[in-house]
């Protein structure tokens, strides 16, 4: 569910503005707590590439495939069939996440790659364009699917994202 209200910025009535707080809770905050967690193996994974500590990049980058391989199975498996059957359509807003979904995996085996024949300018290069599609990725999912979702799926809320957090916690 995601919990929209109005705060009162100002002193007095009369100078005062109002401004849209959201609160994301259930589903929403399930996802974007995860977007944050594999934001930040990812970024401790460039940092350890970027002063070539090879070691600590392959342990944080299987770290990060494995969270970023939770996330999008937990979404393919739990969130969009859900969401799909709930709209009777399987053209909307998860097939564009499914393709991207698709880039991100590529973009994920070729940083493997490149991180295991140790090739740094490689690794750079493909890890920036990563980065690009997982801003522009999570921005859509979180201001566009994401409270779709919280909409269309507020009756079985609680049951995904039970679902959710077991799909997205490593065995």
């Amino acid at each position: 569910m995601i919990r929209i209200k109005y705060k009162r910025l100002g002193s007095s009535k009369n100078a005062s503005t109002l401004i849209r707080v959201t609160t994301m809770t259930g589903i929403a905050k399930t996802l974007s707590d995860h977007h944050k967690l594999c934001d930040a193996l990812f970024a401790q994974c460039e940092r350890a590439a970027l002063e070539q500590r090879w070691a600590e990049t392959d342990e944080f980058h299987a770290r990060f495939c494995r969270a970023m391989d939770a996330h999008l199975g937990a979404e393919e498996s739990v969130l969009f069939p859900a969401f799909e059957s709930a709209v009777g359509s399987m053209d909307g807003p998860t097939r564009v996440m499914r393709a991207e979904h698709a880039q991100m995996r590529d973009f994920l085996q070729r940083l493997t790659q490149s991180v295991g024949e140790r090739r740094y300018a490689d690794y750079a290069d493909c890890a920036e364009m990563l980065l690009i599609l997982m801003r522009q990725h999570n921005l859509k999912e979180e201001n566009i699917l994401y409270p779709m979702c919280a909409r269309t799926l507020a009756p079985r809320s609680n049951e995904l994202t039970r679902q959710l957090a077991q799909a997205l916690t490593p065995p």
